[in-house]
């Protein structure tokens, strides 16, 4: 397992360079002058130049990218233009809050979605399976930024029950995280009940519940042992993408409720083309959604009989040969 993980790890650098490349590229190629934005279009041409000429923006396109790769592998990301302090500094503040809000929101969704879409699919055509897929329905059906408003103004304006944003200073308790996890988690809960429960009606019919329930095992261990295992594989593989989506996807939560966080540094970097900051940002998500790829691969081996004993029969081929 440890040389797969290191293959992998090693696949991801081509991977990393290539998103890097694209990025930069369009970064600096698309209409809008950086020093034009930043200084403001009443600036005079020669402050325009001579901040252009501390950027080194004159100089050519492939020239700058492998000065940025070198720094990079330096660990040097960069000083943000739109901000003046490090790039890695700004990052180092922003990206706890977006781990910790991607964190909490997939771990409401796997005790709350997998559970849900379970029950539906043993229950199937009950009055609780209708209720349940109404519920994941309308949270699926609902846009995020009306209903983020909704909440703002029905548990903030209404029932003064939780703040309705973060403060700018002072100190974040957990009721300024409950509106935001709760907007993050609804849709992914949503969908993950619906997927859950998709897949554990195909399996709760296939022949080997039936023999094991002919073989006289409880409904319990039916479910929880035969049939939940085959189940994981889509689950995972959801739950993998959506914590990849989190990432970066969460910018109308974290503008609605002013989260400090990587996606919404991201916007405001890329509209005022702040290079260094922007592809900070790239190279943070690029690295997570590699480094979650891989562990949801660990567990597709780690919870499915049949990859697990492909993968010891090649190592065993591999310590013969």
């Amino acid at each position: 397992m440890l040389r797969y993980g290191g293959k992998r790890l090693l696949a991801l650098i081509p991977v990393i360079l290539g998103i890097t490349f694209v990025i930069f590229a369009v970064l600096n190629y698309t209409p809008g002058d950086p020093a034009r934005l930043l200084l403001g279009f009443n600036a005079t041409e020669e402050s325009v130049e001579a901040l252009r000429r501390e950027w080194k923006l004159d100089d050519p396109f492939f020239v700058r990218y492998v000065r940025y790769l070198g720094g990079v592998i330096q660990g040097d990301l960069g000083i943000s233009w739109r901000y003046g302090v490090p790039v890695a500094k700004e990052l180092a503040v922003r990206i706890p809050n977006t781990l910790r809000l991607a964190a909490i929101s997939v771990l409401i969704m796997i005790l709350i979605g997998i559970p849900m879409g379970l029950i539906s699919a043993v229950k199937q055509y009950s009055l609780l399976d209708h209720l349940m897929l109404f519920a994941a329905l309308l949270l699926t059906s609902l846009p995020t930024f009306w209903l983020a408003l909704m909440m703002m103004i029905k548990f903030s304006l209404e029932l003064r029950w939780l703040p309705a944003s973060m403060p700018v200073y002072g100190a974040v308790t957990w009721k300024h995280w409950v509106l935001p996890v709760f907007m993050c988690a609804a849709n992914l809960t949503a969908s993950l009940v619906r997927t859950a429960r998709s897949h554990m009606l195909e399996v709760i019919r296939s022949d080997f519940v039936r023999t094991a329930r002919a073989k006289g095992a409880t409904e319990f261990r039916v479910i929880a042992y035969h049939a939940l295992r085959n189940v994981m594989m889509p689950v995972v593989t959801l739950v993998g993408i959506n914590f990849n989506l989190l990432m970066g996807g969460t910018v109308i939560t974290e503008q609605v409720f002013g989260v400090s966080g990587v996606g919404s540094l991201l916007i405001s970097s890329v509209r005022t083309k702040d290079v260094p900051m922007a592809m900070g940002c790239i190279l943070f998500i690029a690295v997570m959604i590699g480094l979650v790829n891989l562990a949801v691969d660990y567990f597709y081996v780690l919870v499915t009989p049949r990859l697990r004993s492909r993968y010891e029969k090649k190592k065993r081929k591999e310590a013969g040969a």
